[in-house]
């Protein structure tokens, strides 16, 4: 997990050795299901996120980033 400022917008990024599949946001889930609502909540609150492929294929960092109102001021 890594968290970048830059003055007005907060990114954060959370990277893992996982394969680069299903990362579609899937808000409709089984209520039982124990998994898959996290990208649906990133997409509902951040400005914009997306993913990279990790050096040499290993995985995935996913990145989501949040502007702060009067946060370049």
């Amino acid at each position: 997990m890594r968290a970048l400022w830059d003055g007005a917008c907060l990114r954060v990024e959370v990277a893992d050795a996982g394969p680069w599949t299903d990362l579609e946001p899937r808000a409709h889930r089984p209520p039982d299901d124990d998994n898959g609502r996290g990208l649906a909540v990133v997409a509902a609150v951040a400005a914009r996120w997306g993913v990279e492929r990790r050096a040499h294929d290993i995985g995935k960092t996913v990145w989501a980033d949040f502007p702060v109102p009067g946060g370049g001021t």
